[in-house]
C-alpha cells in the first residue's frame, strides 16, 4: 500500500495537505511543525481513534490531545494506492458519539466501496493496531515493541506450516481461560459444583439430624404428659381435703369478724367527745401547745415581777448616786478624769518647788539689804563698827537673803496645806485613797444603775402572756370535767393519756373488724354461697408438685416451639431419596469437568513444550535478521544480537565474548538496535507485496552523522521495495539523500 495524498483537520493541522510519493519520502520541519501530528494522523484514518480511552497524570487521551485547535470537528481524507482495490480514498468524519469514528472509502471515481472498519484492517491492511505501533509505526524514543499475539502469530508463521490465524499466546490464554472459567482460586465451574454438593450433602445431614431430633422430642413429650398427669391425679386426691380445710377457714373468720364487731362498739363507747372527733396526733398538739403556753405564761409572770424588782433596785440606786459628791451626774469617764485630775494635782503638791516660786516673787525686796550693803562700802571704806567694810555688807546681804528664804519656806507650807486639804474636802475624804475607793464605788453603782436599765429595756413588756383562747376551748370541748385553767393544767395530762388509749383501742378494733373482713372476702371471692366458691382458687399446691408442673409445662412449650421449627424446615427440605439423587449428577458433572480440566492442563503443557521447540525454530531467524540489520547500521561493530521472548534486545560485539544489554549500550547504539529489531519484524511479518508504508517519526534523532548514514542508506534500499515516510526535525537527511532517484523530499 502506498500513500499519495492526506488532507487533515486533526489537531493543530487546519486543512492541510501533504502529498508523498513512493520510495523514501523526507518530510522535515522544525520542532511544533506537526511531524507528530501527521504520524498521529496516519495512525487515526487507519485504524481510527480508540473514543473510550481517557486521560491520565502523564498523557492526553489522543481525541483530547489531537482536538482541532480552530474547534472545527476532527476528519480527515487520506488517498492510498492497493493491490486489491487500485487507488482509493479514505474519508472519516467525526460523529456526536466519537472522533473520527464516520469511515467511508471511495474509487478515484467516486465509487462507494462497502468496507467495514473491521475490512479495512483484514483486506487492506493486513495487521492489527498493536502490531502496526509494534512494527512498521517507529517513534522516538526506540524502545522494546513489546509482544503481542498477533505479532507473534506473524511471526510463527514464517516458521511453521501451521494456520498464520494460530497463535501460542492466543491458544494458551484461551486454554487458561477455559481453565479458569473451570477453577480459579475459589471461584469457577468445578468449585461451584463442590460447593453445590456440599450445600446438598449438609441439608441431607441436616434433614436427617433433624427427623432424628423430632423423634426424640415427641418421645420426651409423651413422657412429659405422663408425668403430668400423674400430678394431676395426686392434686386431685387432695382436692377435698382442701376443701374442708377451706371451709373451716371460712367459719374460724366469720366469728372473728363478729366478734370484732362487738369490741368496736365497746371501744366507741370510751371514745373522748367533741366534734370533730379528736385523733390521738391531735390531743398530743393540744397538751404539747397547752403547756408550752402555760410555761410561756409562768416565765412571762417572772419576768414581770423581776423587772418590778429591779427597777426599785434603780431607783435605791439613783438615790444613792445623788450622796456622791463632786461625781453626781458625771459619767463613767468624766468621774475617772475628774478624780485622776485631782490625785494628779494633790501628788504633784512640792514644798520645794512653792517655797522657789515664793522666794522668786519676794526676791525683789534684797534689793533693800543690797542697796545697804553697798552704802556701807561706799561711806565706811575701811571699816563698819569695828568689822572690814566689804565682810559687813556680805554678811548684811547674806542674813537678808536667809531671812527671806525662811520666810518663803514658811509661807509655802502654809500654801501647800490649804491647797491639799482643799482637793480633799472636795470629796470628803482624808487622803488620796478615800478618792480612789470613793470613785470605784460611784462607777460600781453606776454600772450596775446602766446594766439594770439596759435590761429593762430589752425585756419590757407591756402585757404578760396567756394561754390562747382557742386552746382552752378545744380542750373543754373534749374533755367536759374541766371548769378552769388550774383543773386543766392539773389534769389534762392525764385525760389525755386516757383518751389516746381509748382512740389505739378503737382503732385496734377497726383494723381487727377490717382483717376479719378482709380474710372472709378473699376466702369468699365468688360471693356467700359455698356452690360458687371456685375450688380451682382455694386449692392449695404443695411447693414441690408446684415447681415440677411449672417446668413440665415450661418443657412441653419449649419442645412443642422446636418441634414446630423443625417441622416447618422439614416441610421446606427435599426428601432424602431427590436430595441423593441430585447429589449423584452433581457428582457426575463433577467428574466430567475435573477430567476437562486435567486433559486443559495437559493440552497446555503441551502447547508449552510445543512452543519451546517451535521457539528454537523461529527465534533464530529473527536473531538473524536483527543483526544483520544492526551490523550494517553499526559498521559491523556488533555481529550477533538475541531477542528475548518479551522483544528485549541482546547484543555482542566481535571483541567481547558477553552478551551486553540494550540498558548497558549508549543511547544512540540503543536506539540502532531497536531500530533493527524494528526492520526486522517488519521484514519477516509483512510480506513485501502489498505492504504498508515504513513511517518514522524522528526515529534517527539520537544518531550522529556516521550511524544517520548507515541507517539511511538501508531505508534506501528499504524504499525500492515499500514506500517509506521520515519525518525529521533536521536537514541533515535530505542533505545527504538530495539528488537520489526515489528520493522525495519535501518541507512543511
Amino acid at each position: 500500500m502506498t500513500i499519495r495524498e492526506m488532507q487533515a483537520t486533526f489537531g493543530k493541522l487546519e486543512n492541510r495537505t501533504l502529498t508523498l510519493a513512493e520510495g523514501l519520502n523526507i518530510i522535515e520541519g522544525p520542532n511544533e511543525s506537526g511531524k507528530s501530528t501527521w504520524c498521529a494522523f496516519i495512525r487515526a484514518m487507519l485504524y481510527g481513534i480508540n473514543s473510550s480511552e481517557r486521560d491520565s497524570k502523564t498523557s492526553l487521551a489522543v481525541k483530547n490531545r489531537f482536538r482541532p485547535w480552530s474547534g472545527l470537528s476532527m476528519s480527515g481524507i487520506m488517498r492510498v494506492e492497493t493491490q486489491k482495490f487500485g487507488e482509493i480514498v479514505l474519508e472519516r468524519r467525526s460523529t456526536s458519539a466519537a472522533p473520527m469514528r464516520d469511515l467511508h472509502v471511495y474509487s478515484v471515481s467516486g465509487d462507494k466501496i462497502a468496507l467495514s472498519e473491521s475490512d479495512l484492517v483484514e483486506e487492506l491492511l493486513g495487521i492489527g493496531k498493536d502490531c502496526f505501533e509494534r512494527s512498521v509505526f517507529i517513534e522516538t524514543p526506540l524502545f522494546p515493541s513489546g509482544g503481542t499475539g498477533e505479532l507473534e502469530r506473524r511471526i510463527m508463521s514464517l516458521v511453521s506450516s501451521g494456520d498464520e490465524n494460530s497463535s501460542y499466546i492466543d491458544a494458551v490464554s484461551r486454554l487458561k481461560d477455559w481453565q479458569r472459567s473451570l477453577r480459579f482460586r475459589s471461584g469457577g465451574k468445578i468449585p461451584e459444583l463442590e460447593s453445590k454438593i456440599d450445600d446438598l450433602r449438609r441439608e441431607l445431614q441436616d434433614s436427617s439430624k433433624d427427623q432424628s431430633e423430632l423423634e426424640k422430642i415427641h418421645g420426651r413429650i409423651i413422657e412429659l404428659e405422663r408425668e403430668k398427669k400423674d400430678l394431676n391425679d395426686k392434686l386431685s386426691a387432695q382436692q377435698e381435703y382442701y376443701r374442708e380445710s377451706h371451709q373451716r377457714r371460712i367459719r374460724l373468720a366469720e366469728e372473728r369478724l363478729k366478734s370484732a364487731e362487738l369490741a368496736l362498739i365497746d371501744a366507741a363507747k370510751s371514745l373522748p367527745p367533741g366534734q370533730p372527733k379528736p385523733t390521738v396526733d391531735e390531743l398530743r398538739v393540744l397538751e404539747r401547745r397547752f403547756y408550752e403556753e402555760a410555761e410561756i405564761k409562768r416565765i412571762s409572770e417572772a419576768r414581770q415581777a423581776l423587772l418590778r424588782e429591779r427597777q426599785r433596785r434603780i431607783d435605791q440606786i439613783r438615790i444613792q448616786l445623788s450622796g456622791y459628791k463632786p461625781f453626781t451626774g458625771c459619767t463613767s469617764n468624766q468621774a475617772e478624769e475628774m478624780a485622776a485630775s485631782d490625785i494628779d494635782k494633790v501628788q504633784n503638791l512640792n514644798l520645794k518647788n512653792i517655797t522657789k516660786g515664793i522666794f522668786i516673787r519676794l526676791a525683789p525686796l534684797l534689793s533693800i539689804p543690797a542697796a545697804l550693803s553697798i552704802l556701807i562700802l561706799l561711806l565706811s571704806p575701811g571699816k563698819f563698827q569695828g568689822i572690814p567694810s566689804l565682810i559687813a555688807s556680805g554678811l548684811l546681804f547674806a542674813a537678808s537673803v536667809s531671812a527671806l528664804v525662811i520666810w518663803a519656806r514658811s509661807k509655802a507650807k502654809n500654801t501647800l496645806r490649804a491647797a491639799r486639804e482643799k482637793i480633799l474636802d472636795k470629796y470628803d475624804a482624808m487622803d488620796v485613797s478615800e478618792i480612789t475607793d470613793k470613785l470605784e464605788s460611784y462607777l460600781s453603782l453606776l454600772n450596775e444603775y446602766d446594766q439594770l436599765s439596759a435590761d429593762i429595756d430589752a425585756n419590757y413588756q407591756q402585757t404578760p402572756s396567756v394561754i390562747s383562747d382557742e386552746i382552752i376551748l378545744r380542750i373543754k370541748e373534749i374533755f367536759p370535767q374541766f371548769s378552769n385553767i388550774a383543773e386543766i393544767e392539773n389534769g389534762l395530762r392525764d385525760a389525755v393519756q386516757t383518751a389516746v388509749k381509748a382512740i389505739e383501742g378503737y382503732e385496734r378494733a377497726v383494723n381487727e373488724k377490717n382483717t376479719a373482713k378482709d380474710i372472709l372476702d378473699a376466702l369468699h371471692p365468688g360471693g356467700s354461697d359455698d356452690s360458687e366458691y371456685g375450688l380451682t382458687y382455694f386449692s392449695h399446691v404443695p411447693d414441690d408438685i408446684s415447681s415440677k408442673l411449672g417446668n413440665i409445662d415450661n418443657e412441653l412449650y419449649s419442645l412443642r416451639r422446636h418441634a414446630a421449627l423443625i417441622e416447618g424446615r422439614l416441610s421446606q427440605t427435599r426428601q432424602p431419596a431427590e436430595l441423593e439423587s441430585e447429589i449423584r449428577l452433581l457428582q457426575n458433572r463433577l467428574d466430567t469437568l475435573n477430567q476437562h480440566y486435567s486433559a486443559i492442563s495437559l493440552a497446555i503443557e503441551t502447547l508449552e513444550d510445543a512452543y519451546k521447540q517451535l521457539r528454537e525454530r523461529f527465534s533464530p531467524q529473527l536473531n538473524s535478521e536483527t543483526a544483520k540489520i544492526f551490523a550494517s547500521l553499526t559498521s559491523n561493530r556488533y555481529n550477533r544480537v538475541i531477542i528475548t521472548r518479551e522483544f528485549e534486545a541482546m547484543a555482542q560485539d566481535p571483541g567481547n565474548a558477553g552478551l551486553r544489554r540494550a540498558l548497558e549500550l549508549s543511547r544512540g547504539t540503543m536506539d540502532q538496535l531497536y531500530l533493527a529489531m524494528r526492520l526486522a519484524i517488519c521484514r519477516i511479518i509483512l510480506p513485501l507485496s502489498g505492504n504498508l508504508p515504513l513511517i518514522l517519526d524522528d526515529a534517527l534523532i539520537t544518531f550522529d552523522d556516521d550511524r544517520m548514514s548507515a541507517a539511511l542508506e538501508w531505508l534506501y534500499d528499504e524504499s525500492k521495495e515499500r514506500q517509506v515516510l521520515l519525518f525529521t526535525c533536521h536537514k541533515r537527511e535530505s542533505d545527504y539523500l538530495r539528488g537520489r532517484p526515489g528520493v522525495n523530499i519535501q518541507a512543511i
